[in-house]
């Protein structure tokens, strides 16, 4: 059976075909049940309103495993709580928009069906904005890439193009922002990152590399590959003609502003989320 890919006002856009042990709504049902349970027994979480569509997103970008997306939602809400400047509305952070260092591209992969994240870390100018801020617009960009149920089931894939990097950036990228950036991608946040390519590979983008791996799970290392200025290896994985001219694609030049109207359109949605509902945590749980 199928599972039934809707938009966010739950028309149905399209199927797709699940792992073997998930691929049924009957036992997504049942996992969503075991996940409830769980939750049942934790004294945080259970006095939040956590609806279905919210669990899952964990269970997606989890694979369905009850215990990595338990660990996850707990670390999401720890985060939100320890810091909440992170979930801010898109337009509060439009000067990254504006210096074009992030966005989702405008196709998906043409046979997986994953969203390209492109992430231009030489955008961040620190002279304009923090490194923070720069992290608020990644935390928006992801959370409303993963309302979308496709993007939840074939996750993402993420070019990083370390070109522009330079000792500015590096100096204000200490073990704090590494370990922020590591955490948040690979334990907090409900969304699936399938391949991580850098590409533009300087000295610099591998010192900042070496100061994020400690903080990295196995897993997550795994799903990184190096490029240097050669393309070739990644135009073989993401097709050409979905990517802009920087990074050798037919696209034309890359712009962040079509992303950035997205989710300014979507601050509403972003903002019940995080806000609108009872999910204020009045006791500290220490990581």
């Amino acid at each position: 059976m199928e599972y039934k890919i809707t938009d966010l006002n739950n028309n149905i856009i399209g199927s797709s075909n699940l792992t073997d042990e998930f691929k049924d709504e009957l036992k997504i049902d049942q996992t969503i049940a075991q996940f409830q349970e769980k939750i049942g027994e934790d004294e945080i979480l259970r006095s939040m309103d956590l609806d279905k569509r919210l669990l899952l997103r964990f269970l997606h970008s989890r694979q369905f495993d009850v215990n990595a997306s338990f660990d996850a939602l707990t670390a999401y809400v720890e985060t939100r709580k320890a810091n909440p400047h992170f979930f801010c509305s898109p337009s509060d952070v439009r000067k990254v928009f504006d210096n074009n260092a992030l966005g989702l591209l405008d196709d998906r992969h043409p046979i997986t069906g994953e969203v390209i994240l492109y992430t231009r870390v030489g955008g961040w100018d620190p002279s304009e904005f923090t490194f923070e801020t720069f992290t608020s617009a990644l935390v928006a960009t992801l959370e409303t890439a993963s309302l979308d149920l496709q993007t939840q089931v074939s996750g993402i894939i993420d070019i990083v193009d370390m070109s522009g990097f330079g000792w500015r950036q590096m100096k204000n990228f200490g073990p704090f922002q590494a370990k922020l950036t590591a955490d948040l991608t690979d334990k907090i946040l409900p969304i699936r990152f399938n391949q991580i390519h850098v590409i533009n590979v300087s000295y610099l983008a591998k010192m900042a590399y070496q100061l994020m791996k400690p903080f990295m799970s196995d897993d997550y290392a795994k799903k990184i590959h190096f490029h240097g200025s050669d393309l070739t290896q990644l135009h073989d994985i993401v097709p050409r003609d979905i990517l802009p001219k920087e990074i050798g694609g037919t696209k034309g030049a890359y712009s962040s502003k079509v992303w950035y109207d997205k989710l300014v359109a979507t601050e509403p949605t972003l903002n019940d989320m995080w806000y609108g509902r009872k999910t204020n945590i009045t006791t500290s749980r220490v990581l």
